[in-house]
C-alpha cells in the first residue's frame, strides 16, 4: 500500500487519466513536480495535491486522498457521495464532497482513494481548530456579523445533507475551514466525509484486519448518550455509530460565535473545547460564563440538546438557523432614484462568473422573472411598481427549496425556504442555492 514516502520519491510529476461521466471525453490529472509541504496524513489516509486539467473549466486545484486500507465497503460508499454531484451543484458549499472515485495503478503504485477540491487553495482560511489556536489572524478577528455567517452556512450544509439522508459523522473544529474574504464576508465549508453514514450506502465496519475504521465523532462533540455507549465499549459494537450530526452543530454554531483567545484561556488544563467533556458525559453543560453571556439563545438550546435522551429529537439545523438570526433592525429604506441594476455572482472551479442585467420595467407595475438571466433562475421572479419615472418598490419572490439569506446594512438575516416575498433595496444582498444577487441602483452605472 501506498505510503508518504513513496508519494514524494514516485508520483511527483506523473499524471493519470480517467472518463468525464457525461462527455466520455479523457480528462487528466497531474501530481505536482514537487510536494512541497505534503503529503500530510489522517486517521485513514494520506493526502497529497493533484490538479484536474478540465478540458473546459480548466485547472481545477484539487486534493488526492490515499487510503492506507483497502476496505471492501469503500469503493461503492465513495461512489454514492460523488454520484451526488454536490461539488459541481452547490459551488463551495459542498466543495470538500469528492468528485471522483479513483482505482488505479500509477508509477507501479494502487492509487485507492478520492479526489475533492482543495478548499484553501489561493484562498484564505484554515480548519477552526488551528484558526482558533493562531497567534494572529484569530477568532477574535471575525466580526459578530461573519461569526453568524458562518454557522448559517454550515447549519445551511448539514440541512441540505439531511435531506439526502447523509451523516457526516465527524463535524469538528478540525473538520471545517473557514476565512474571511473582506470584512464583511466570511465562508465556512465543511470538509471530510470519509466516515459518513447513510442508509443507501454501505456501513463502514467497526474494524478491518484489525485497524479501527469507523470513526465515532470527536469528544466534546458527541452526545452525552454517544459517549457513555462509547465508554461500555470494547471496540467491536457494530450496531455503534453517530445517528445524526445535530449535537455537534450545536457546538459547533455555539462555538464559531463565542469563541475568543480570552475565553480559551480560562478554560481548564487540557480541555481543548468550550464544554467540559467529564461533566458532559454526565449530562452536564459546563461552558465558560464569558461564552454564555455572548449568545444565550444559543446556550439554551444546547441545554435543550443535552437534556434530550433521544439522538432524533436534538434540535436541528433550521432550529440553529432561527437562534443564530439576529433581529434584523430595517433601515428607513433608501429610495430607488432611477430603476433597479443586478449583479449575479456564481462560483464555478477558480473562476467566478459575473452577469450584469440593468432591469428595464414597463407600466407603473408588473412582474418578471431572472430566468431571462440565467436560465438556472427560473425560481426567482420578481414584482415592482414604478412612479414618476423610477423604482419605488421591488420584491423578490423565491420557491425554490434551498435557504434565503439577506444581507441588509451589514446584517445577515436567514428567511429560511420559500419566503413568500422580499422587499429589496439599493445595496441589498441575497445568498441562495450557490446564488449571490446584488441590487444596486442604476444612477451609479454599470462598473459598481
Amino acid at each position: 500500500m501506498i505510503t508518504a514516502r513513496t508519494i514524494t520519491k514516485d508520483l511527483a510529476g506523473q499524471s493519470f487519466s480517467v472518463k468525464n461521466a457525461v462527455d466520455g471525453t479523457e480528462v487528466k490529472f497531474e501530481f505536482p513536480s514537487s510536494f512541497d509541504g505534503w503529503p500530510r496524513r489522517g486517521g485513514e489516509a494520506i493526502v497529497a495535491p493533484v490538479v484536474c486539467k478540465h478540458p473546459r473549466q480548466g485547472d481545477i486545484p484539487s486534493i488526492m486522498k490515499f487510503f492506507t486500507h483497502v476496505v471492501p465497503q469503500r469503493a461503492k460508499r465513495q461512489k454514492y457521495l460523488v454520484n451526488h454531484h454536490l461539488a459541481g451543484r452547490f459551488d463551495w458549499l459542498y466543495e470538500a464532497v469528492p468528485y471522483l472515485w479513483v482505482d488505479k495503478t500509477v508509477a507501479g503504485h494502487r492509487l485507492y482513494g478520492h479526489v475533492a477540491k482543495h478548499v484553501c487553495y489561493n484562498r484564505p482560511g484554515d480548519d477552526f481548530e488551528r484558526v482558533r489556536e493562531h497567534d494572529t489572524d484569530n477568532m477574535d478577528t471575525f466580526s459578530e456579523d461573519n461569526r453568524r455567517e458562518m454557522a448559517a452556512q454550515l447549519c445551511i450544509a448539514i440541512a441540505g445533507l439531511e435531506k439526502l439522508n447523509i451523516v457526516h459523522s465527524d463535524l469538528s473544529p478540525k473538520n471545517i475551514v473557514i476565512g474571511k474574504y473582506s470584512d464583511s464576508e466570511a465562508h465556512c465549508v465543511l470538509i471530510d466525509y470519509d466516515g459518513f453514514q447513510s442508509s443507501h450506502a454501505p456501513q463502514l465496519p467497526r474494524q478491518h484486519n484489525g485497524n479501527q475504521v469507523r470513526m465515532l465523532g470527536t469528544p466534546g462533540y458527541q452526545h452525552p448518550d454517544l459517549m457513555r455507549r462509547i465508554e461500555q465499549d470494547n471496540g467491536t459494537d457494530d450496531a455503534l455509530f453517530v445517528e445524526n450530526d445535530r449535537f455537534a452543530l450545536g457546538v459547533l454554531c455555539f462555538e464559531l460565535l463565542t469563541w475568543t483567545t480570552a475565553t480559551a484561556a480560562s478554560l481548564a488544563a487540557g480541555q481543548t473545547g468550550l464544554i467540559n467533556e467529564d461533566k458532559l458525559k454526565h449530562g452536564r453543560l459546563d461552558v465558560p460564563a464569558a461564552a454564555r453571556s455572548v449568545w444565550p439563545e444559543g446556550f439554551k438550546l444546547l441545554e435543550e440538546a443535552v437534556k434530550e435522551p433521544d439522538i432524533n429529537s436534538l434540535p436541528g439545523p433550521e432550529d440553529w438557523l432561527q437562534a443564530l438570526q439576529p433581529e434584523l433592525r430595517l433601515r428607513n429604506r433608501k429610495n430607488w432614484t432611477t430603476t433597479v441594476f443586478l449583479k449575479i455572482y456564481r462560483q464555478h472551479g477558480n473562476q467566478t462568473p459575473v452577469k450584469k442585467q440593468l432591469l428595464h420595467f414597463e407600466g407603473q407595475s408588473g412582474r418578471g422573472a431572472l430566468e431571462k438571466v440565467d436560465p438556472r433562475l427560473s425560481d426567482i421572479s420578481y414584482s415592482y411598481k414604478n412612479e414618476n419615472g423610477r423604482c419605488i418598490s421591488f420584491k423578490l419572490h423565491i420557491t425554490s427549496a434551498a435557504p434565503v439569506i439577506l444581507r441588509q446594512d451589514g446584517k445577515t438575516k436567514n428567511l429560511g425556504v420559500r419566503p413568500d416575498e422580499v422587499e429589496v433595496g439599493p445595496d441589498d444582498q441575497i445568498l441562495t442555492d450557490g446564488w449571490l444577487l446584488k441590487f444596486q441602483d442604476a444612477s451609479r452605472g454599470m462598473d459598481w
